[in-house]
């Protein structure tokens, strides 16, 4: 396990603050956050790049502040790589067995070309690092870092420098190192798809500060303050007060009621936030069926992705705006046009308490 206890870090005119934080040994966490949030920082001081001001590192249940970085049994791979450019893929990639003056020339050989292997570059050993495409040298230092065969390994940012059309793969990959290696994995991002398809736990970092511990199973389930709704990608949000009725909350944006069976809501007025593509369109031959956290929107306007289209809606009677994402097949087969009032739902267990 990775343990931080009241961390603090001056950087400059940045400042990470009393940062609590742990890290399940042999699983996959992800600090989610905008650039400059602090999270390449927290790395860095993990790794033993920087002194924190005060607190304590723990790895393992062992404090490790005072233990020079290349001792702490950590690996660490930084955003820019930090290749050898005057050195080839092989010797890159051995940099560190070398260093081990008791491993024999062929023991590094034979562990050089099993991670080359594993990780997709064996063809690239003679290489020099210098001509390779960013995808390569990210594999590179990559099997760098795993080659050592250390339990912890940090990520800066691991898929930044890739092509969208590449990021995924790249993530599959990491997830599969992760399990096979056993090993504990942080890593930055500031790509909610990427955190989502390998982590097993989400931080969430923003000035200077983790505002939200939780598991990816759980994470929409959670208490969620509004900046980090928005990095999931919520951007619809509505206040709601109590009805008349129990678990009944009126939303005056909407002009309707939304019922609640599932969550228990003690506070009296309170916010939620609804994904674009949570919102769902009543079909016509559906329209005067009962429905819970139903409402009436006019659409404005359309824009169109590759697949899907993001349509904007505004409320008639309150001009309250928001967004609506769907297939454009569904798009075409519900014959949403702009100006066609649509009767919508949202149904409960996609709606987050935001605060």
């Amino acid at each position: 396990m990775i343990e931080l206890r009241n961390i603090t870090i001056h950087a400059g005119q940045f400042l990470l603050e009393n940062v609590c934080l742990k890290a399940e040994a042999n699983k996959f966490h992800v600090l989610l956050g905008p650039s400059g949030s602090g999270k390449t920082l927290l790395l860095e001081t993990i790794a033993g790049l920087i002194a924190p001001s005060s607190g304590q590192i723990y790895l393992s249940e062992k404090l490790i502040n005072k233990i020079p970085s290349e001792n702490r049994n950590i690996s660490y791979l930084p955003q820019d790589n930090a290749l050898f450019p005057n050195k080839n893929v092989f010797k890159n990639i051995a940099f560190g067995l070398k260093l081990k003056k008791q491993l024999a020339k062929a023991t590094i050989e034979e562990k050089v070309h099993d991670m080359a292997s594993k990780l997709n570059v064996s063809h690239l050993l003679s290489r020099s690092v210098v001509h390779l495409s960013g995808g390569e040298q990210q594999r590179v230092a990559l099997a760098r870092a795993l080659v050592l065969n250390k339990p912890v390994l940090l990520l800066d940012e691991p898929t930044s420098s890739l092509h969208e059309s590449m990021q995924e793969d790249f993530c599959l990959l990491l997830k599969r190192l992760q399990k096979e290696y056993k090993l504990t994995v942080l890593m930055t991002t500031h790509h909610k798809d990427s955190a989502f398809l390998v982590a097993d736990s989400l931080h969430f970092v923003d000035k200077g500060a983790i505002r939200l511990s939780a598991d990816i199973q759980t994470i929409y389930h959670s208490l969620l303050p509004k900046n980090i709704a928005h990095l999931l990608g919520v951007s619809n949000f509505f206040t709601l007060s109590p009805a008349n009725q129990n678990n009944r909350f009126y939303c005056e944006e909407l002009k309707t009621t939304f019922a609640f069976t599932q969550k228990n809501i003690e506070t009296t007025t309170f916010s939620i936030g609804v994904k674009p593509e949570n919102i769902r369109v009543i079909k016509e031959e559906d329209i005067h069926n009962e429905y819970p956290n139903r409402f009436v929107a006019e659409v404005e306007e359309m824009l169109y992705k590759e697949n899907d289209t993001l349509v904007l809606l505004k409320v008639p009677a309150t001009s309250f705006r928001l967004k609506m994402q769907l297939t454009t097949y569904n798009q075409k087969k519900l014959n949403i046009t702009v100006g066609k009032l649509l009767h919508c739902k949202i149904k409960e267990e996609y709606i987050s308490l935001v605060h």
